[in-house]
């Protein structure tokens, strides 16, 4: 079975571990590569999960419910507006998983218009001091 438009991203790899279905397109090498990297997955009707290299289980995220978790871990309550590296690690953390996590990190804070709008005043932004111009 194929992958059409509105699969996940994981819809090879769920075809392989429920039945035995690698993709027709791919070259010997690669057919190597796709079953050694599913070891590390398993399918648990209806989620895949994935063993992390720190022993630890974390689900599959298909593409829709992947701004929903990148705004939880972000901007809503257990987020505080940290940088796209933090953010990813708290999204691993609490349990979730997709291989471009930390791009979509980064983009995501990128994105958002607080951490944007924060920062430190450098030299270039402070008001000229009146004191410096007036001579004795």
């Amino acid at each position: 079975m194929a992958v059409g438009v509105n699969d996940p991203w994981y819809a090879d790899i769920v075809n392989y571990l429920a039945n035995g279905v690698i993709p027709a397109n791919l070259s010997s090498q690669a057919k190597r590569r796709f079953i050694s990297i599913n070891r590390q997955y398993f399918w648990d009707k209806p989620y895949l999960f994935k063993y992390g290299a720190d022993q630890i289980i974390r689900r599959c995220v298909p593409e829709e419910e992947q701004q929903d978790v990148l705004k939880l871990c972000h901007s809503l309550s257990c987020g505080g507006h940290f940088s796209a590296k933090k953010t990813a690690l708290k999204v691993l953390q609490s349990g979730f998983f997709w291989t471009s996590l930390f791009k979509d990190a980064y983009t995501f804070c990128i994105s958002c218009d607080r951490c944007q709008r924060t920062g430190n005043i450098g030299k270039r932004d402070e008001m000229p001091d009146r004191a410096a111009n007036v001579y004795i």
